[in-house]
């Protein structure tokens, strides 16, 4: 299959708004419009979608930047075809113009802006001022990006290939970057302004009302004989159904790790300490809007509490996003005290004032931070790498599935899948 995608690679989707015109008269007025250096296919899809194929990367550039065209005065939006393509969804692929502003002089070249810009996708070509270097201000790339990605706001310029640590960040500029909603899977808005997400969730709420009121109105059969004679349960039996011996009422409560919204990264951590104070390590995950991993670890940390565990693994990782671009951050720890630190609301132990110090530094050169509480049954994985960090006396990083510790997997596929755990709580001793 992947084989025959790549004969497609040059091929767009034309999308009408109204009513499609004639396909001989669609491909007359495409072709004079265009001028393309090379051939082009133009085929009925459905009554508002037409398939483009062309046979050159430059025509399919000039092409697909155009982003629309007017065809006997219809409206066609251009659209890159892709191998799951649906004609009633819209692809999150677009091309847009990044700028790199203060662009070192000796990078004004193509193989280089590609090379710098490749984690952030595919440059398609520069503009004429940046080609040519007449403008030293500010070097501008067309790149291919999909809109469900978290877009990186810099990257890293090394400048000594032996120490990568001598270098500097470049700042990255997006233009006219389009809203996508990953809900109706179409351009234009977000998901929280998405008509069609309200109109589906208002008819659910509906149906459960119904549901409800029909619910409430069957009337309840009449207790038998039997039922009237036999004694009440003991009070005990129908509250402590888990913990007879003990007489311990328990509170049970659903958890859920939730994948965080578009373009914002989670990133959840947690410490570890065998005695207190011990031997520490930390671990930590950070994953994107889809539940994917971006990046693993898990770090001894020597002898320390388990507040300095906690506070240290939270920093290493705040770190090691700051230092790659990830500026849009939802922390998660199952730290209360950590927490309220991070959001001064308590004042903290003088152990973990320099780290605290050095974390709230990061947290300020954020873009968007936010700090939640998550309970330990929420975030089993990163609770998971924590421990695995006794394992090791030096950090481990991960950056795909294959290559966590059998042991992870479990717990990383319930989180992406969505499946929920049990918080089990002691309420009050019965005498």
């Amino acid at each position: 299959m992947v084989k025959l995608a790549a004969r497609c690679r040059f091929t767009l989707i034309g999308k009408f708004s109204n009513t499609m015109p004639k396909v001989e008269l669609l491909r007359k007025n495409f072709i004079l419009q265009t001028q393309l250096s090379g051939g082009v296919e133009i085929a009925h899809f459905n009554a508002r979608h037409v398939c483009i194929d062309l046979d050159n990367e430059i025509d399919y550039n000039t092409v697909w930047t155009k982003q629309k065209m007017s065809i006997q005065g219809q409206l066609m939006r251009i659209q890159t075809w892709t191998p799951t393509f649906k004609p009633e969804e819209e692809t999150p692929i677009v091309p847009i113009w990044v700028t790199l502003p203060e662009l070192p002089w000796h990078c004004y070249n193509k193989e280089i802006v590609t090379a710098l810009l490749s984690p952030i996708g595919e440059v398609l070509y520069l503009d004429t001022a940046t080609t040519q270097k007449t403008r030293g201000s500010l070097a501008r790339a067309r790149m291919k990006v999909d809109l469900t990605q978290v877009r990186r706001p810099r990257i890293w310029i090394g400048y000594d290939e032996e120490d990568i640590n001598i270098g500097r960040w470049q700042a990255v500029l997006y233009e006219s970057v389009p809203d996508y909603c990953t809900y109706c899977k179409h351009q234009g808005h977000l998901i929280h302004v998405c008509t069609i997400k309200k109109r589906d969730e208002d008819q659910r709420k509906r149906r459960e009302q119904e549901a409800e009121g029909e619910n409430g109105k069957k009337e309840q059969p009449p207790p038998s004989m039997h039922e009237q004679t036999e004694p009440q349960l003991d009070q005990e039996e129908t509250n402590f159904s888990t913990d007879k011996e003990n007489k311990n009422q328990m509170e049970f409560t659903k958890v859920n790790w939730y994948k965080p919204p578009n373009n914002i990264l989670k990133l959840n951590t947690d410490g570890s300490a065998i005695g207190n104070p011990g031997r520490i390590g930390g671990g930590g995950i950070l994953r994107d809007h889809q539940g994917n991993m971006v990046y693993d670890f898990t770090i001894p940390l020597g002898m320390g509490t388990s507040n300095q565990a906690e506070i240290q693994t939270a920093l290493f990782d705040m770190q090691w996003c700051s230092q790659h671009g990830y500026s849009n951050i939802i922390l998660e720890v199952d730290s209360e005290l950590l927490m309220k630190w991070i959001k001064h609301s308590l004042t903290p132990p003088w152990q973990v004032q320099q780290h605290l110090r050095q974390l709230q530094d990061i947290i300020n050169q954020m873009t968007f931070f936010q700090c939640n509480h998550i309970y330990r049954e929420a975030n089993f994985t990163a609770d998971a790498l924590s421990k695995w960090s006794h394992t090791t006396d030096i950090p481990q990083q991960y950056y795909t599935y294959q290559q966590l510790p059998r042991e992870i997997r479990g717990y990383f596929n319930r989180d992406k899948l969505g499946m929920a755990t049990f918080r089990r709580r002691k309420l009050k001793r019965i005498p």
